[in-house]
């Protein structure tokens, strides 16, 4: 299984793509062109971040939500998948120096680092029982289980990086793309500078959902922006479902990024200049920080529908 992964989903031997001098360069122009009405709106003395998150936001969940999240009207928590996935993700990460550890004992060394040095992940641990303690380190430990006998161990000549922070600055500093892929694998050729030799790979647990696709070209694009050259295959791997898809990067894939985040940056300058968001409802309503009071939200309704089926009778 692990040698299928290697040459299926990780790319194996096969040549890796050569791409032109210069694209980053282009690709930077391209995107700071489109983005430039939006950055001239947002004005001097103001800066917009925008993460893969904000841009689900945007254009596949809720403009609401990412005003709200945007104007600090809601307090992070954490949730049982977000706590099991970061567990997975810190265990990843120590298993690359500690191989002979088993996954129990990975998780259980994740979570302790988690709760000393992550005060939002201290609180959510602190509010769970014994029971739902053991929960999450069961998940986890199983999802770490699956990733391991899956994929091959990741050696050190690989450059493995875990959550790995990169930032580009356009428009004068005025919109920041700000990305951090779970794993990264591979390195520079200094032999053919423009060859790609980068491997991006996405941990998720829960259900597959289409805008997954979307966070990793995200990557690639800050990649390209901050490296000069791209990765040459993105890769989303569900630990729950034990699968992965699998993305090549080509140039025409780049361009499709640089216009989903110049449309991005022109809704949020909009909303954050007194357009009112277009709201939609769905499962994301759970958290925002305007579900009891947004008109629709999908959270506000299941509230009152559990009210007037809870309430006694007259």
């Amino acid at each position: 299984m692990q040698e299928r992964t290697r040459l299926d989903v990780m790319g194996g031997a096969a040549e890796r793509p050569l791409f032109r001098e210069g694209l980053a360069e282009d690709l930077r122009a391209e995107l700071e062109r489109r983005m430039a009405p939006a950055a001239d709106a947002l004005g001097e003395g103001r800066t917009l971040w925008l993460t893969k998150a904000k841009l689900t936001n945007l254009h596949q969940r809720c403009e609401g939500l990412f005003l709200a999240n945007e104007l600090d009207e809601g307090v992070f928590t954490y949730g049982f998948q977000l706590a099991v996935g970061s567990v997975v993700h810190k265990a990843v990460e120590i298993g690359v120096y500690a191989g002979d550890m088993t996954e129990a004992e990975l998780a259980d060394r994740a979570l302790e680092r988690l709760e000393s040095g992550d005060d939002a992940f201290a609180s959510y641990l602190g509010l769970l029982d014994p029971v739902e303690r053991a929960e999450l380190l069961g998940e986890a430990t199983r999802q770490l289980s699956w990733f391991r006998v899956t994929f091959p161990p990741l050696e050190r000549s690989w450059n493995p990086v875990v959550e790995w922070p990169l930032r580009v600055a356009l428009a004068g500093d005025r919109i920041v793309l700000s990305a951090r892929p779970d794993l990264v694998l591979g390195g520079v050729d200094r032999d053919q500078p423009m060859r790609a030799r980068r491997l991006v790979i996405e941990l998720k647990g829960g259900q597959e959902r289409p805008e997954q696709e979307d966070d990793v070209r995200f990557y690639a694009l800050v990649m390209a922006l901050c490296h000069g050259v791209p990765p040459f295959r993105l890769v989303n791997v569900n630990l729950q479902a034990g699968t992965a898809r699998v993305q090549e990067v080509t140039e025409d894939l780049l361009r499709s990024a640089v216009r989903r985040v110049a449309e991005a940056a022109t809704k949020a300058v909009d909303v954050l200049n007194g357009r009112p968001p277009q709201l939609r409802g769905g499962p994301w309503c759970r958290w925002c920080p305007r579900s009891q009071t947004c008109t629709a939200s999908t959270a506000r309704e299941e509230s009152v529908e559990s009210a007037v089926r809870t309430e006694p009778p007259a």
